[in-house]
């Protein structure tokens, strides 16, 4: 990839209307996604809402360019505000806010919303960000996204962090994890990470009801 268009947002233009290729698409980096036939009106506000992404997607460069300068003046690392929805990278079915609603809406617009949606809330959220450093909190936030991924091929679901301690998961029909062992997989992965970490308090997350 080149570094300067990893934040790009992508749009999809295919003929390729099945589940398994909407679900691949996002998963892989989609930010959107438009099946023939096109209807020139909605692709148009499909690209003026991806230009709108790039705007933020600069500012929010710029934000992070001036963050990091203060650190380095500071000589100390400085935490996002808790409700900005960082970006999470590196682990595989997490995607952006924006991306989970165009995936969402895709899969409705089509008829192929065959997925409920639920909310994870790391309890006790403001407190945990006042107590721990930005890197241990990337690190905590990292953690509970990888575990809040079912691990079972092909399962399509997704994870998008949306800020203030909560998650916004996909959980597809056919998915072999329920959302109660989802559960147990983070708070169980939160307490290996805390046999190995200095005492912040323990971390636990809660679920909101599941929507389908």
């Amino acid at each position: 990839a080149i570094p300067r268009y990893a934040r790009s947002p992508i749009i999809m233009l295919t003929a390729m209307s099945q589940k398994p290729y909407i679900d691949k698409a996002f998963a892989v980096g989609a930010t959107d996604y438009v099946t023939k036939p096109f209807d020139f009106l909605e692709l148009r506000g499909r690209l003026t809402a991806a230009g709108k992404m790039v705007e933020e997607s600069q500012r929010l460069l710029e934000s992070a360019e001036k963050t990091k300068r203060q650190m380095l003046e500071a000589e100390e690392e400085i935490k996002p505000h808790p409700d900005e929805p960082v970006s999470i990278d590196g682990v595989e079915r997490v995607v952006g806010y924006t991306a989970l609603e165009n995936y969402l809406f895709t899969l409705s617009r089509t008829k192929l919303m065959f997925a409920s949606t639920f909310a994870l809330a790391i309890n006790e959220f403001r407190a945990l960000h006042s107590a721990t450093s930005a890197r241990e909190m990337r690190a905590i936030l990292k953690l509970i996204a990888r575990a809040a991924i079912d691990d079972t091929p092909n399962s399509g679901n997704l994870v998008s962090y949306r800020g203030n301690g909560v998650f916004l998961c996909v959980n597809q029909k056919k998915s072999a994890t329920s959302i109660s062992q989802r559960i147990a997989q983070v708070n169980a992965a939160l307490s290996e990470y805390a046999a190995v970490t200095p005492a912040k308090g323990e971390v636990r997350v809660s679920v909101g009801q599941e929507i389908s």
